[in-house]
């Protein structure tokens, strides 16, 4: 048990072990030879009027596999009941005993995973699911499906009932019902849940259903077989989509994510309209913003092209100081690894002496990098292979990126990045390892949003990263996941896509844009 936070109460279950403090408030929830996968869990929080409903103090009873505690307040009465007869059932039941009709704007009961995990979950009414797993991505995973009631929403720290109208002397229940399982793969194996709300723009998605649903779905196509109800959209966007039924309604939050052309080119087209020098010529912000305004000259989607060309030569010169300055510093960590790989695609666009000279700017900022950053290895291997296409010995930069490559560990996420970059196809188990890390913050396949959303940059990489992983060591990691590294990969970066349509002014959209950029074929 946790040693800052002493248990009171001990139930042993199938697999796992459960203490409680004093309170009855859950502090531990492990298995016999791993975890802890849960952190203080189990408090009932209920707001009312925009106030929090003050609630008595818990009265406990402990059985042999049972833990019940029962706090009263406001008219209410809030019973959580924790038992492993079977499996680990976690009941919430709030009733109103008072004589008048109490609305509640919230119930909110505290869950939350334990430092080194990674939770992954969906809420939607009549349906839910809950994931933790060690955040390395080994070892086994607590799993939960609600069992009875309905489930408004979850957020990183509880499981949210959403609003509640309840008349005189009547109650709400809710019932979750908890398991261990031994890889991401095993926690939905009927496939009742979608897999994934990150959808490409008119690609359908299967959801289960029974044969006297009534779908709604506004602006979607819908198809409704014996057993399921496929739906597919044209549009960009969010969307709901309820499945009503005598089992209540389940309703579903998905998004289907634009292309990345059209939100670089909306990017590009704004910039394009910025600050000016005095002579006139665009100001890129940033190696981000000047890598998407390249990507768009590539595809020739940019409106005013000799615009575009004049504020890239301009960006690339800029740049190119920064590097040349950080190259030149004592003790140099490394330059904007978008910077470097935005001056290596140059030769591409405009072959010439001051691209080239841009390219041995780029790779002496590369050499100079003492230890890997996150991004080092994708820029790393830009500069290389754009020497090799401007006939330019690329030795030295590979050298130094296998020597960066020999002093990290697959287990951080440059060295990783290194690791899949410079090995031959086929994983060892370290380059294993460090995959498994990177999926478990990614979802690992698991149904819903993994908590609290990843960062998007971070996102971004990780998804060109795993789009690279090579077709057979991608699918081993099926076996655990239950999806591929490359499905992974797609579902990664339509949720980039996604939140970056639902959200442009986002610092790190620009930045998660121009990896995605960076994971396509320069020429």
């Amino acid at each position: 048990m946790s040693a800052d936070q002493p248990a009171r109460a001990v139930l042993v279950g199938r697999d796992l072990v459960l203490g409680f403090d004093a309170d009855g408030t859950l502090v531990d929830a492990v298995h016999p030879t791993a975890g802890p996968w849960l952190a203080r869990s189990g408090e009932v929080e209920v707001t009312s009027g925009g106030e929090t409903v003050p609630l008595g103090r818990p009265v406990v009873g402990v059985d042999a596999d049972e833990v019940e505690v029962e706090r009263t307040g406001g008219g209410l009465r809030v019973l959580v009941r924790h038992a492993v007869e079977q499996a680990w059932t976690v009941r919430l039941v709030v009733v109103n005993e008072s004589s008048d009709e109490r609305v509640l704007d919230d119930v909110r009961l505290a869950w939350r995973p334990a430092p080194g995990t990674v939770a992954t979950a969906l809420a939607a009414g009549a349906a839910g699911a809950y994931a933790v797993q060690p955040v390395t991505g080994d070892g086994p995973l607590l799993v939960g499906r609600l069992r009875g009631g309905t489930q408004a929403g979850v957020d990183a720290t509880g499981l949210l009932l959403g609003r509640l109208v309840l008349p005189a002397g009547h109650r709400v229940a809710v019932q979750w019902r908890w398991e261990v399982v031994g890889a991401p793969a095993r926690a939905d194996p009927a496939g009742e849940l979608p897999r994934t709300p990150w959808l490409e723009q008119g690609q359908g998605v299967v959801l289960a259903a029974g044969p006297d649903v009534a779908v709604v779905a506004p602006g979607l196509e819908v198809e409704v077989g014996e057993d399921s109800v496929e739906v597919t959209a044209d549009v960009v966007g969010p969307a709901t989509v309820e499945l009503r039924s005598a089992r209540g309604t389940l309703s579903y939050a998905l998004a289907w994510a634009p292309d990345l052309d059209e939100l670089v080119d909306a990017e590009v087209e704004a910039l394009l309209t910025g600050r000016t020098t005095p002579a006139g010529t665009v100001r890129l912000p940033d190696a981000a913003a000047a890598l998407l305004v390249q990507d768009a000259v590539r595809r020739r989607s940019v409106g005013t092209p000799d615009v575009a060309a004049d504020a890239l030569e301009l960006a690339a010169g800029v740049l190119a100081e920064e590097v040349d300055e950080q190259a030149r510093g004592a003790g140099a960590t490394g330059s904007d690894p978008l910077a470097l790989a935005l001056l290596a695609r140059e030769p591409d666009r405009a072959a010439g002496p001051a691209t080239l000279a841009g390219l041995e700017t780029a790779s002496a900022g590369l050499l100079a990098a003492a230890a890997p950053a996150p991004g080092m290895g994708l820029a790393g291997v830009a500069v290389a292979l754009a020497r090799l296409r401007a006939g330019l010995a690329p030795d030295r930069v590979a050298a130094h990126l296998a020597a960066l490559r020999d002093a990290s560990s697959p287990l951080d996420e440059a060295g990783l990045e290194l690791a899949v970059l410079l090995r031959p196809p086929g994983a060892d188990e370290p380059l294993l390892a460090g995959l498994r890390r990177l999926g478990a913050t990614l979802g690992a396949g698991l149904p819903g949003r993994v908590l609290p959303e990843p960062s998007l940059e971070p996102l971004g990489r990780a998804a060109t990263l795993l789009a690279l992983v090579d077709e057979p060591t991608g699918q081993r990691l099926r076996r655990g996941w239950g999806v591929s590294a490359s499905e992974l990969a797609r579902r990664s970066a339509a949720q980039v896509r996604a939140r970056v349509d639902a959200a442009p002014e986002e610092p790190a959209s620009r930045r998660a844009l121009a990896w995605l950029v960076l994971g396509r074929p320069p020429g």
